[in-house]
């Protein structure tokens, strides 16, 4: 059996803490079935003259759904929020790592949205397939401008999407000053931010 098996999958691979289920009828042994990953099973069956093994896909029932939801303290806390399991805020952190900077960049209020696969296993979830599309609206700077704090004639260094940024609030408004090969995207970055209260910048 074990040279059938290294055929399909080597016992060798079998990890402890892995799901495995050992079916039997009238108290014999009818098939062992052992969880590979979240996409494969390994199913070892018995009839009456020869023992099969094989490495089967696992069967899912699957919903699209779109998962919003608005940052508070963390992505993780805003996930679970909603209900989510953690797999998502790291599926989601995985996509946007390398435009934000999760520990430094977040800002309360930040919101994100993202159209996913959800997996049900005999009426249960059993975590995530695809994301097929997410948004995540970072709100920048980690600076207070009103005019009591940030005065006409102040000067502040910060950073968005690990990028150094400087802001001098100057007699005709707030301006920038950030490396040119970033300036369109941190502009469209603004512009869509001020959409979602209604302000429009130029």
């Amino acid at each position: 059996m074990n040279q059938q098996s290294d055929k399909v999958f080597p016992f060798t691979k079998i990890c402890a803490g892995q799901p495995y289920r050992i079916c039997t009828t009238d108290g014999d042994f009818d098939r062992f079935i052992y969880e590979i990953d979240d996409e494969e099973q390994l199913i070892i069956s018995r009839s009456a003259d020869a023992t099969q093994i094989e490495r089967v896909p696992i069967l899912y029932d699957v919903k699209v759904e779109l998962v919003q939801g608005v940052i508070k303290t963390s992505l993780f806390d805003a996930v679970t929020e909603l209900g989510e399991d953690t797999k998502l805020a790291i599926a989601l952190a995985d996509l946007f790592a390398w435009d934000i900077d999760f520990i430094l960049d977040l800002r309360v209020g930040d919101t994100f949205q993202a159209l996913v696969e959800k997996r049900f296993r005999e009426g249960e979830p059993a975590g995530y397939g695809k994301v097929f599309a997410a948004e995540f609206i970072n709100r920048h700077f980690p600076l207070d401008l009103r005019e009591a704090s940030f005065p006409i004639g102040s000067v502040a260094s910060s950073a968005t999407h690990h990028v150094g940024v400087t802001l001098w609030h100057s007699a005709d408004g707030y301006e920038l000053f950030i490396p040119r090969g970033f300036s369109l995207s941190l502009w469209e970055g603004l512009v869509e931010s001020a959409e979602q209260f209604g302000v429009d910048i130029a």
